[in-house]
């Protein structure tokens, strides 16, 4: 049986406080920033109330906690953030451009973290021309979204050069080949009753009948069933689901895209809506919207080998291109 990951109950919690990034950003940067006692007193006390009441975001804060320190010369310093990509690199191939403290913190980190020490390793088989699976460092901490902007002409310089060095494209159709949906009738149909608000008695027998036809595979009449249903209750998730799915399953790809898109904009989250998003994200090429939520995904629950799989091979995949959302 797969294990069904913990989610945050509220990702529009965050970009309520920190409007204008993506759900993963502004929890990482609010969080942090927690952490290091930097949020005025007003947005600490609504994030400690959201903390106190979500398991997923309590784990992320634990494991900000939980990263280690790093000795300098002169005494220890908390070292809460993975160096950037451009950093190691610039560490790895124009080492004296960095100040001698800083190279040193960054070698003492890749020595320490398993994630930095691979990217360290993929790097160096990129400059040699060899392939090798790359799995992205975590997201970085609030102290690096804040520098951004003050090394905007590093990152396009860098930006140029990585373009020289990865300058074959792999083929749209190798990305959609990665898609793999559930057959129908193996959907997790628990899972997605429990992330989804409640009927009254006729509608639920109602919803009970549609799906009995969704495994029969007659798509039409279960469509037809779910959009009744939806008339009344439009906040249904399951029902918004699985009528994407009924249209996929009748040709229609880009409005079963559409209808999961929809669905996964619901609270409270589900797995199976998430996964089964990307598989269609995929094959309909929204790859931008596969690569979002895939992150989502992988940063919440990297101990399942289907999402760390996937993740691995979307990013390889997609890294430098501008994708359709």
């Amino acid at each position: 049986m797969k294990q069904t990951p913990i989610t945050c109950i509220d990702r529009d919690f965050y970009n309520l406080l920190h409007p204008g990034s993506s759900f993963e950003e502004a929890r990482a940067i609010l969080i942090g920033m927690y952490q290091e006692q930097d949020l005025d007193s007003e947005k600490a006390t609504k994030l400690k109330i959201h903390l106190d009441h979500c398991a997923c975001c309590t784990q992320f804060l634990g494991d900000l906690e939980k990263i280690g320190e790093f000795k300098t010369a002169q005494a220890m310093v908390p070292f809460a953030e993975c160096p950037s990509s451009e950093a190691i690199d610039t560490y790895l191939f124009n080492r004296q451009l960095i100040p001698a403290d800083r190279a040193g913190r960054i070698r003492m980190h890749l020595e320490e973290c398993p994630l930095c020490k691979e990217e360290g390793s993929w790097l160096k088989n990129l400059e040699q021309g060899q392939a090798l699976e790359f799995k992205p460092a975590p997201l970085r901490n609030w102290i690096q979204y804040a520098s951004i902007a003050a090394a905007i002409s590093f990152l396009v310089l860098s930006a140029v050069l990585w373009g020289q060095r990865t300058a074959v494209q792999v083929p749209d159709a190798q990305l959609r080949a990665l898609a793999s949906l559930e057959e129908p009738e193996r959907l997790d149909f628990a899972n997605l009753k429990q992330t989804s608000v409640p009927l009254s008695g006729g509608m639920e027998e109602s919803y009970l009948k549609a799906v009995r036809l969704f495994k029969e595979r007659k798509f039409r009449d279960a469509s037809l069933q779910f959009e009744e249903l939806l008339q009344a209750k439009p906040d249904h998730s399951a029902s918004v689901f699985l009528l994407g799915y009924c249209y996929y399953e009748m040709g229609q790809p880009e409005k079963a895209f559409d209808l999961c898109d929809r669905a996964e904009s619901i609270h409270p989250h589900s797995y199976t809506r998430c996964m089964s998003l990307v598989q269609i994200a995929l094959k309909t090429g929204h790859f931008g919207r596969a690569v979002r939520e895939i992150t989502v995904l992988y940063h919440e629950a990297p101990q399942i080998p289907e999402v760390r799989e996937l993740y691995q091979q979307i990013t390889s995949l997609t890294r430098g291109r501008t994708l359709k959302m």
